[in-house]
């Protein structure tokens, strides 16, 4: 098959070939750049090609991508052609989207947007210095199979167990054949798989074929077939699958006979189910028989039913014998008990057939003695009887217990253990009955006795000191007794010593006597007392203070002895200390009695007579309240006088100050013992000093003088002059009229002097003051502050504040003053802050406005309790209590949740009032269950003080209820003979509720009392009228009624009537709207 060949491919096969097996044919080597045109019919020119050079395809500088296409049939495909060296042309050949020669291209794409052709195979080719090569793309087309089909070869039907068939598979219309892969599955599991070897790439139908022989077990089971095209990695993933319907087979086999023996032993009580077991498909029928009579065989068997039984299966017959065995039977106790050493003999019978033998069992050991016997300790245990004949046995299993006391307890011994570890005694002991375990030893937290499996054993967990010592393991029944003793020490760990002294440790007061307790945790402790090698068999130890010093000196030691069970003997020591205070704590300058010079060098010296005992000794030394030294470490211990000294260099700060040296006894954490020298006064000598207050620079204002006051400190007291134009004017005080100039004040005493220099200015008066805030908004007994500054020069004369609360008095040498007040109690209070000048005062008002919430705020009804009237006017009252300033206060009414009122007020009054206002309401039923509240709020902003506060507070709600007459939609109802009518409803709305009553034109009485709905099924036509009323007014409302007549045509009568029935609905509506009105009124 030639037809997808182009003739430039067979030109480009042929001549090559020719030219190199003759060598040359002149005219007939032409160039492989031939183009396939048609033959001409005109004879060939004699042309000579050029040579024609053939390239290998591993060579030819093209690139093919992708080197692999797999398509669908129908599909769009694309193949890309390119180089990278310079050419005298590139194509496609294909027999469907071919691409021409191009030149000056490095790339060309074939391309076909729907491929039909099975066997589609391009040719990318390149003339390169006129040598062509070429390369195309591997081409695969497929398709999908149209259908995949799975049959039975020449059967239909269930099939026959252990028969041979054969499955068939039908794969139609599938490309290309030698891609595709038959699988068969048996249910899940893959059976057979199957390939094709035809390489056409054309579609055909293929059809391969499964042999079977079923089994009973593959009953409804399913098989199918499924083909896969296996594409490779080029192709879809996963690769396309087309499955068959499933094929369900059924197979028949039977019936058969299962466990089915000629004779059959059974134990009485057992039934034959079980035996000669029916099966097949389709199932048998069957049925059992004995002696002519049909039988259940899941009947249970007696010692009489013995014989042949029969089955039958379809007619079929087949027979059975059966043998029901019965026996042996034991009767015997089950548990005994003896005593070590004795002679034992069970009392047991057995009874049963045929002839039984008796064995005798120890844990399954065949005691051929059997009994009577001697029981020892190890003779106890279980033993078994075997009663058996020639088809059965039974046994019966005896327990015996043998008695006997406490062995000697193994496994106890001493042990060590480290500290924070744990450890486990173990006490041993074999017995029986099992013994019973008692343990004797200190008893702490961290141990814990567990007695299991005859064993005891005792648990020390996270040992420490408390765990040291003895413990015994006490072992009892009913037959004997044994105990063991063992040590444990714990390492790293001092023992437990449970004793406690009380108190300690002990302080006394030379001369005086105390006692000691001496106590233990453990019950049944031995206690004594030991000190200065004497022993006291006491637990009491009586301390005599002047014995003891006598003994063991001001401190020393006594020890409390303790003997125990369990732990080992220990002793707790008391410390104990014998004070005497100083007789004397004096103070003094040593070889000093002159007043000091400041900063020279002075040695005070402390002296302490007869202090015991020494080395607890702390010397402190007081300047004033100030400790200025402590010193310890004294190293006499007897009864000792103390000198110790203090060295100073006193300053001026220091005149006239105290000092002192205090003696304490440290004896303990509560001991203190504290004795003071009477204070020692000293004398600072110092040379003068100008205060401060004295400016560098003064101002003066002509007309008014100027007082510069110099003053200074020193001791002794100085004496103070000023130097002005070499003239001396003595004392601190000097006026200043209108004279400029430097000012000297010179102050002198025996120690030195000092001087300070002040130029006096002459000046204009100017006076400004600014408060800061500028306003004050307060809460009654709030804080409040306020500075005031001025721009004065600070030559005035002084500023302060005037107030009824909070005035500062007239500060000199100030620029700033403040007014506060920590708890504001003036309602009309008016701060003033003012400064004096030489020119005069210059003043300022501070606008202050003090405010109040209102203790509480109430709403209530004026001249009225009760329930409310429609249409009737009411006023509400709102009580504000305790508010100030009224001028800032407000009023809020809400009904509901909306403000319906403001009210405000003008009085003046700054001190707290009661406010009421009122507000006027006429109310309708809809208001009924309405609330209204007012809420009393200051404006609090109005003071433009810059402060918001809440400030409001609200009454609580006043909840309305409104009575109201009642009210009907419609006064005439009127129901003809077409309307369906069975009840009469009435119902109004009226608070409170109203109370009904009917009357009728066909009763001429009122009835249905107090109900709204009249029931008229069985009433007929007429007038009927109810009248709803309560408390505050009533309404009637009247019903027409015409029912169907009941034979005849009433036209006649309801023309004659009508018009009598329509004057008295007229006449009695105008009744109801008149009685409406004055009841009403």
């Amino acid at each position: 098959m030639l037809d997808h060949t182009s003739q430039r491919d067979l030109f480009g096969i042929l001549l090559p070939l020719l030219c190199f097996c003759l060598v040359q044919i002149p005219g007939t080597c032409a160039a492989n750049s031939l183009q396939p045109n048609l033959p001409s019919t005109q004879p060939a020119p004699n042309v000579t090609s050029a040579p024609l050079n053939i390239t290998d395809h591993s060579d030819c500088p093209i690139k093919i991508q992708p080197v692999k296409l797999v398509v669908e049939f129908g599909d769009s495909v694309s193949a890309n052609c390119s180089t990278t060296i310079t050419h005298e042309g590139m194509g496609w050949e294909a027999s469907d989207g071919g691409v021409d020669m191009m030149q000056m291209v490095q790339n060309i794409t074939w391309r076909v947007e729907s491929l039909t052709h099975w066997d589609m195979k391009p040719i990318c080719y390149i003339n390169v210095n006129s040598v062509q090569c070429e390369l195309g793309p591997s081409v695969t087309v497929y398709k999908h199979p149209d259908r995949v089909s799975i049959s039975t070869v020449n059967h239909t039907g269930p099939m026959i167990e252990g028969r041979e068939y054969e499955l068939q598979c039908d794969v139609q219309n599938v490309a290309p054949v030698h891609l595709l892969t038959v699988s068969w599955y048996k249910g899940q599991h893959l059976v057979k798989r199957e390939n094709f070897s035809d390489k056409s790439p054309f579609p055909f139908n293929k059809t391969t074929t499964l042999q079977i022989s079923p089994s009973r077990d593959d009953e409804g089971v399913q098989y199918r077939c499924e083909a896969e095209l296996n594409l490779g990695p080029e192709g879809p993933q996963p690769p396309p699958k087309v499955t068959s319907d499933p094929l369900n087979i059924t197979v028949y086999f039977g019936p058969e006979l299962s466990n089915c023996p000629g004779v059959v032993h059974l134990n009485e009580g057992a039934s034959l189910a079980g035996y000669c077991l029916v099966t097949g498909k389709p199932f048998p029928d069957f049925y059992w028989k004995r002696e002519e009579s049909v039988f259940d065989p899941t009947t249970p068997l007696n010692r009489n039913s013995s014989g042949e039984y029969k089955i039958i299966i379809n007619k079929n017959v087949t027979s059975l014998t059966v043998e029901v065995i019965y026996g042996p039977e034991i009767s015997c106790g089950h548990h005994f008990i003896v005593q070590e050493d004795t002679y034992f003999t069970p009392n047991c019978t057995v009874n049963g057939f045929p002839q039984i033998t008796e064995n005798w069992y120890k844990d399954e050991d065949d005691i051929l003695s059997g009994f009577p016997r001697t029981m020892y300790r190890n003779a106890a245990g279980n033993y078994t009887l075997i009663a058996s004949n020639n088809y059965s046995n039974v046994s019966h299993v005896i327990q015996i217990e043998v008695w006997y006391p406490p062995s000697e307890i193994s496994e106890l011994q001493n042990e060590n253990v480290s500290i924070g570890k744990d450890v486990v005694l173990k006490c041993v002991s074999y017995a029986n009955p099992r013994p019973s375990y008692r343990w004797i030893y200190h008893q702490t937290s961290n141990v814990r006795i567990v007695d299991e499996d005859g064993v005891s054993r005792l648990h020390i967990t996270n040992a420490d000191g408390e765990n040291t010592g003895t413990y015994m393991c006490i072992v009892t029944n009913v037959l004997g007794i044994k105990n063991k003793a063992v040590r444990v020490d714990v390492q790293g760990a001092k023992a437990a010593c449970p004793l406690s002294i009380n108190p300690q440790p002990v302080v006394l007061a030379y001369g005086s006597s105390h006692n000691v307790t001496c106590e233990s945790s453990v019950p049944s402790a031995s206690l004594s007392w030991k000190y200065a090698d004497k022993v006291l068999n006491e637990s009491t130890l009586v301390i005599n203070s002047n014995l003891f010093t006598d003994m063991l000196g001001w401190s020393g030691k006594a020890s409390c002895l303790g003997h125990f069970v369990g732990l080992d003997d220990c002793q707790k020591d008391l410390n104990v200390i014998i004070y005497k205070r100083p007789d004397k704590v004096s103070i003094s300058a040593s070889s000093h009695a002159e007043p000091m010079i400041e900063g020279e060098n002075y040695t005070l010296q402390c002296n302490i007579q007869n202090v015991a005992p020494v080395q607890f000794l702390t010397v402190n030394w007081y300047k004033g309240q100030d400790l200025v030294k402590s010193e310890t470490d004294f190293e006499t211990k007897d009864l000792s006088t103390i000198n110790t000294t203090l060295v100073i260099s006193p300053s001026r700060k220091d005149n006239k100050k105290q000092y002192s040296c205090e003696t304490v006894l440290k004896l303990g954490p509560q001991s203190l013992c504290e004795n003071k020298s009477d204070p020692l006064n000293i004398a600072v000598h110092y040379k003068p000093a100008i205060t401060d207050k004295l400016p560098p620079r003064v101002p003066v204002f002509h007309g008014y003088p100027v007082v510069l006051i110099c003053e200074a400190s020193g001791y002794p007291e100085p004496s103070v002059a000023w130097i002005v134009n070499n003239n001396r004017f003595e004392g601190g005080n000097l006026t200043v009229k209108d004279n400029g100039g430097d000012y000297t004040c010179i102050a002198n005493n025996s120690v030195g002097s000092d001087t300070r220099v002040v130029q006096v200015v002459q000046k204009d008066v100017s006076c400004k003051l600014v408060l800061k805030p500028p306003e004050l908004l307060v809460k009654y007994g709030a804080s409040a502050s306020v500075d005031c500054s001025t721009a004065t020069p600070s030559n005035h004369t002084g500023m302060g504040w005037e107030a009824s609360q909070g005035a500062v008095g007239m500060m000199e040498d100030v620029q700033l003053i403040t007014w506060k007040v920590d708890n504001l109690v003036h309602w009309e209070i008016q701060p003033v802050c003012f400064v004096n000048t030489l020119a005069g005062q210059c003043q300022i008002k501070l606008p202050v406005t003090v405010y109040k919430f209102p203790d509480q705020v109430s709403i209530s009804t004026v001249g009225h309790t009760g329930p409310l009237i429609e249409g009737k006017q009411y006023e509400l009252q709102c009580d504000v209590h305790n508010v100030a300033p009224v001028d800032l206060l407000t009023v809020n009414w809400y009904k509901g949740q909306h403000l319906v009122a403001k009210t405000s007020f003008s009085d003046s009054t700054k001190t707290p009032v009661n406010q009421s206002t009122r507000f006027h309401i006429s109310l309708s039923r809809a208001d009924d269950g309405v609330r209204y509240r007012c809420e009393a709020e200051l404006k609090l902003s109005r003071t433009k003080a810059g402060t918001q506060v809440s400030s409001k507070v609200a009454s609580q709600v006043l909840g309305l209820t409104v009575h109201y007459r009642p009210q009907a939609t419609s006064v005439v109802e009127i129901f003809n003979e077409t309307t369906k009518v069975v009840a009469l409803n009435c119902t109004v709305k009226a608070n409170p509720p109203p109370r009904y009553t009917w009357s009728s034109t066909n009763l001429g009485k009122e009835f249905n009392i107090g109900h709204p709905v009249l029931n008229i099924s069985s009433m007929g036509s007429g007038n009927y009228t109810c009248t709803a009323s309560n408390g505050i007014g009533s309404v009637s409302k009247l019903f027409v009624v015409k029912t169907k007549p009941r034979g005849g045509n009433r036209t006649t009568f309801w023309a004659i009537v009508g018009p009598f029935v329509g004057l008295a609905v007229v006449t009695i509506v105008g009744y109801v709207s008149v009685k409406t009105r004055t009841i009403k009124k």
